[in-house]
């Protein structure tokens, strides 16, 4: 147990660009009520670049020790090592910040097995007025459809795209790049739509149509 002169234990897991953003801002903005204790990411390479950049130098740990000695844990890697969390961390008594809201889609036993476990914590992201668009599974409005814009640089890598011969380097102009539903979406795009993932969770509404350009 954490007491009021005792500060809570930050553990992030992926420290791509997101971690880093996350971590930096911990340090920055919220040292005098937390530590950022540990890093994480299935690149360790990763992980010791990002701490010898922070003042903390936070531990490198695998997964299953930041677990235990994180009391509040980030992750910021990809739907698979988010689910992987879920399994070891969710009976844990951890507070559990998942950013990678596609795991509820990709893998609807997680989403079944954190119903009642209420130190998940599922953050609104890029999304303004979540709980407005919660309320219109209340409504007669059945479907729902996201149009997003994405930097080509992100997109770079993507195996969907370079099976349709994609060279999102070599974009001139603003071009359609998927449009689908949203399952597919997080088959194909897994780092990139969770935006979609997290519609899904407050709306309850399966039928999402996703547009990527």
């Amino acid at each position: 147990m954490t007491t009021s002169n005792k500060k809570l234990r930050i553990g992030i897991v992926g420290c791509g660009a997101i971690g880093t953003q996350l971590a930096e801002f911990i340090e920055r903005e919220l040292k005098g009520y937390f530590v950022l204790s540990c890093l994480y990411d299935i690149i360790p390479d990763k992980a010791f670049s990002l701490a010898k950049k922070l003042k903390s130098r936070p531990n490198i740990l695998g997964l299953n020790r930041l677990i235990s000695y994180s009391d509040i844990i980030i992750e910021a890697a990809s739907v698979f090592c988010a689910k992987d969390l879920i399994n070891k961390a969710y009976n844990r008594r951890k507070i559990i910040f998942i950013i990678s809201t596609g795991v509820f889609v990709k893998y609807p036993g997680t989403l079944k097995k954190i119903r009642f476990f209420k130190k998940v914590i599922v953050p609104s992201g890029a999304i303004c007025g979540i709980d407005g668009i919660s309320s219109l599974s209340l409504s007669k409005i059945k479907s729902l459809k996201l149009i997003t814009s994405k930097p080509p640089s992100s997109l770079k890598g993507i195996k969907f795209l370079e099976r349709k011969n994609i060279d999102v380097i070599k974009l001139k102009k603003e071009k359609v790049l998927f449009k689908g539903n949203i399952k597919e979406a997080i088959e194909y795009f897994p780092k990139n739509i969770n935006v979609a993932a997290t519609l899904f969770l407050a709306s309850h509404f399966n039928n999402i149509e996703v547009v990527i350009k």
